[in-house]
């Protein structure tokens, strides 16, 4: 068995980005994290997963999730809430990186974290988180994640198991369990993707704010003065931050 994970992280506050990510393919469509698949009478319980199961990636998304908020109560931060655009920019990352065979926060094919956000038409503040585990295609029952069975009798489900490695990897390394850990964010996104034998998943986290982006009121300084994040500018008629570049008056 052989597993590997990505170690990248990268928090947005103030950049513009000139790639723009392509629309998510509508058979991506998000998902409810509280979807679950209930095996008919003589359905098959030990089967190969097919590469784009949805009903496995809804419940690996959910315990991604939820097992971020643990380790977030565990530090006394507050939780985070669930996120449906996030999700898709999410999935659309970890389907594109799968699709190129990549990793990392701004590729080619697969644009920029401010690109992705302005494509599903989040203006807010972001962060993400990636990871990847390679599993083999096998039976789920022969599966092994760490030397151990993920699908075990009276264990947790599989979902569980490659849920909680995905965040031990974030916990383990420090720039990602920043973001994970972050009093700053408050909002979340997961987005999965299994295929070839490889689980990619995609942390979005967002800062919801009152002024400072796109369409909302500009930030007021202690000199009284107005300013957006980017790529946003202050439109001083309006005070209201708009795309269209306009210099900052303090």
């Amino acid at each position: 068995m052989t597993r590997a994970a990505a170690v990248a992280a990268a928090f947005l506050l103030a950049a513009a980005c000139s790639k723009k990510a392509e629309p998510a393919p509508a058979t991506d469509r998000a998902m409810p994290y509280e979807v679950k698949h209930e095996p008919a009478a003589g359905e098959p319980q030990d089967d190969i997963l097919e590469p784009d199961d949805a009903w496995f990636r809804a419940d690996l998304e959910r315990e991604v999730f939820e097992g971020t908020n643990k380790e977030r109560a565990r530090a006394g931060v507050l939780p985070v809430v669930q996120d449906g655009e996030a999700a898709k920019a999410a999935r659309y990352q970890s389907r594109c990186l799968s699709k190129h065979g990549l990793i990392g926060h701004d590729t080619i094919p697969c644009g920029s974290l401010r690109g992705r956000l302005d494509a599903f038409n989040i203006p807010y503040l972001g962060a993400e988180n990636l990871d990847f585990i390679d599993l083999p295609n096998v039976p789920l029952s022969q599966i092994q994640l760490r030397g151990k069975l993920i699908a075990q009798p009276g264990g947790p489900p599989p979902e569980r198991v490659i849920g909680q490695a995905i965040v031990e990897d974030w916990m383990n390394s420090p720039h990602h369990r920043d973001n994970l850990l972050s009093k700053d964010v408050t909002d979340l996104g997961v987005g999965v993707y299994w295929k070839g034998g490889r689980v990619y998943a995609t942390q979005v986290f967002l800062k919801r704010t009152e002024c400072g982006v796109g369409g909302q009121l500009c930030c007021p300084t202690p000199s009284g003065g107005r300013y957006c994040y980017a790529p946003y500018a202050c439109d001083q008629p309006s005070d209201v931050c708009k795309r269209e570049p306009r210099p900052n008056k303090e």
